[in-house]
């Protein structure tokens, strides 16, 4: 991995797709020891970095999932 790519991951938060309804995906991921949820609404799959599935791990900030990892 090269240093943009670590750089980037920095700004990232690893976590899990719980759940996917109406266009926005249910994002759970660990922040201080404890279980959060947050609402990141799903952008047109032709303008997306990546397509996330239920139960699938995913790097995410404020605005939009940005990496999808293997199942």
């Amino acid at each position: 991995m090269n240093i943009i790519s670590c750089l980037a991951l920095a700004y990232l938060t690893l976590g899990h797709v719980d759940r996917i309804y109406d266009g926005v995906a249910v994002v759970e991921y660990r922040q201080d020891g404890m279980i959060k949820h947050v609402d990141i609404p799903l952008v047109d799959p032709e303008e997306a970095y990546c397509i996330p599935r239920e139960g699938q791990s995913v790097y995410f900030n404020e605005d939009e999932i940005v990496i999808c990892l293997r199942q």
